[in-house]
């Protein structure tokens, strides 16, 4: 039962990235699962219990990952790039337009990325700016209460097209721009040197 319930969720999770959440109905998620709606509703109340489904499963992929990245790497400058590398990953695949489709019509579901990103997502930026106080690799004159918080204000406006209209702003650059942007604001000089070394060739800096 339950493998069934995330074969729905990973379905529905591509045709709502593809297509948006608003552009996609019951009747033809049942059809591109190869069910029918009967068996459909059996597992899920109705479309925003499946959009909440949809959510929380990406969520938890996204915390799996930058718990890994964290592991993986001991110095927070590559942490950092490391779970910004991810986030290019797997939100490039999204239409631009489902966060305001979430935030507008499926306000349960949008609750939940709201609770990740104020809980989960600031908690390991603070840890992360700490531990990079710590080593010296950030500024540490900086707040990280402060920063984390500005930090997290940057997510939504990067995914709201209002902000930043998709036929003029690419999602690559504008995740590379934020993310130094962030970057030369909290490194010391001995991060921004280390940043410099390690990735201009990626990102060649100015």
């Amino acid at each position: 039962m339950e493998e069934r319930k995330e074969y729905m969720v990973e379905q529905a999770t591509q045709l709502f990235m593809q297509f948006g959440l608003r552009g996609v109905t019951m009747e033809d998620l049942a059809r591109e699962m190869g069910v029918s709606k009967k068996t459909l509703y059996v597992h899920f109340t109705d479309k925003n219990s499946l959009v909440e489904a949809v959510v929380e499963s990406f969520l938890n992929q996204h915390k799996a990952a930058a718990e890994t990245l964290f592991s993986a790497h001991p110095n927070p400058i590559d942490q950092l790039w490391g779970i910004a590398g991810a986030i290019q990953t797997q939100l490039q695949q999204v239409k631009p337009s489902l966060y305001l489709e979430l935030r507008r019509h499926f306000p349960s579901a949008y609750r939940l990325f709201e609770a990740y990103r104020h809980q989960s997502i600031r908690k390991q930026v603070v840890q992360n700016l700490s531990a990079g106080i710590e080593q010296g690799w950030y500024r540490t004159n900086l707040n990280p209460e402060i920063v984390s918080m500005i930090f997290i204000q940057l997510m939504p406006m990067k995914m709201d097209p209002s902000i930043f209209p998709a036929d003029r702003f690419d999602f690559q650059t504008l995740h590379r721009e934020m993310l130094m942007y962030h970057l030369h604001g909290i490194c010391s000089l001995k991060g921004l040197t280390y940043l410099t070394e390690t990735y201009a060739s990626e990102f060649p800096l100015p």
